[in-house]
């Protein structure tokens, strides 16, 4: 992909160097190459893909811990109250899907 690219590069910088009449580097070209906001936005949209497919191979949910405390009221005293919990959503199959699907988008882009 890089080579496609340093050679993308190089091709579009000596037509632009030589419809200008200067020398063209391979500095130059780089420079010039750099500056291209088309460029920026491939690079930016790379970087998404690459965090998309990141995203998409985590851990869906992450287990949700809930604790009440209180009073219980009822028959002649009061007494403590507590109540802990653990919960975990799993989804069958919809996770392996879209680790799938990213794979395949990030291919395409």
């Amino acid at each position: 992909m890089k080579t496609l690219l340093s050679s993308l590069v190089l091709v579009c910088a000596s037509i632009a160097s030589a419809r200008a009449g200067e020398p063209l580097t391979l500095d130059n070209a780089l420079t010039r190459t750099a500056q291209r906001p088309q460029l920026k936005l491939s690079q930016l949209d790379v970087t998404a893909a690459q965090e998309a497919r990141n995203v998409a191979g985590t851990a869906l949910y992450n287990p949700v811990l809930s604790v009440e405390a209180g009073p219980q009221f009822g028959g002649v005293k009061t007494s403590p109250f507590v109540s802990v919990a653990i919960d975990q959503t799993i989804e069958r199959g919809r996770h392996s899907a879209c680790v799938q699907l990213t794979k395949v988008l990030s291919v395409s882009a």
